[in-house]
């Protein structure tokens, strides 16, 4: 089973011969009178009369689908009951249609800008792309296959390389296309993008906090308030020449923890048993 929630609609994606659909089925023809059966969905319609009902649905839909996917963020939920007034499509597919993979084309449009297509137009992932690269964001093609982002900085370079590595994107099987001579000296304009390179700050972050990527972001943030006290600039106003170089470790211990909080936002997954919320 999978969820998509959309602007104007939830969908979700059972195989027919499942047991979650036999429970689904059952459920929605015993408490929904306002819906509608077609071939291949079942679209059950907002009633305030079956508010309860629909409320409790929603709760039972997302327990079921954060079983088989621990690793979604608290803010799915929330996403998912902000948006319980819009219609609930039961869309009933085989196996084959519920892992479906997308892939996605990075190529070179302008200097410094990048064009990326998705092969199966698919809102809620372009949607995804433009909310990670908000600030490098230009445009979207007239087909609304592709968006258009600038990459221009090291920070940018190193959002894009994050990306690049994942396998899943909202819980899609992704796989990207990319020419890889371009895409490593693109990426090695600065030393630390470099393919397998340690110097890379996402991995001098977790050095920085004594920490590593299967610490939960409670435990890394204690460690960087534990820092952050400890290198603090006003324990040293009184000395000039320590002055200087508590700030500037102080700074790298801020930029460390604020890099991992936003590696975490961004890419919508949690390491261990993560209780870290925004």
């Amino acid at each position: 089973m999978r969820i998509a929630i959309g602007l104007k609609e939830i969908v979700v994606y059972v195989e027919y011969e499942s047991i979650a659909f036999k429970i689904i089925r059952q459920y929605v023809d015993k408490n929904f009178t306002n819906r509608l059966n077609l071939t291949n969905a079942i679209v059950i319609f907002n009633s305030e009369k079956e508010s309860f009902k629909r409320d409790f649905f929603l709760q039972w839909l997302y327990a079921s689908y954060k079983k088989e996917n621990p690793e979604l963020m608290p803010s799915f939920k929330d996403n998912l009951i902000r948006r319980k007034h819009l219609p609930i499509k039961i869309k009933i597919t085989d196996k084959k249609e519920v892992v479906s993979s997308f892939k996605l084309e990075i190529k070179p449009f302008k200097e410094n800008i990048v064009a990326m297509k998705i092969n199966i137009k698919n809102y809620l992932l372009q949607n995804y792309l433009r909310i990670s690269f908000r600030k490098e964001y230009i445009e979207k093609s007239a087909d609304g296959h592709s968006i258009f982002l600038k990459i221009d900085s090291s920070d940018t370079k190193e959002k894009l390389q994050k990306l690049i590595k994942r396998k899943k994107v909202l819980n899609y099987p992704i796989s990207f296309g990319y020419d890889e001579v371009w895409m490593k000296g693109f990426l090695s304009s600065n030393d630390s993008f470099i393919e397998g390179s340690k110097d890379s700050f996402v991995l001098k972050a977790y050095e920085i906090l004594k920490s590593t990527q299967e610490d939960t972001m409670d435990v890394i943030k204690k460690r960087y308030i534990e820092l952050a006290k400890k290198v603090h600039p006003d324990r040293f106003f009184y000395d000039d020449s320590k002055l200087k170089e508590y700030t500037e470790q102080f700074q790298l211990v801020q930029r460390a923890f604020e890099t991992i909080k936003e590696e975490r936002e961004y890419f919508g997954y949690r390491t261990c048993q993560d209780s870290y919320s925004k």
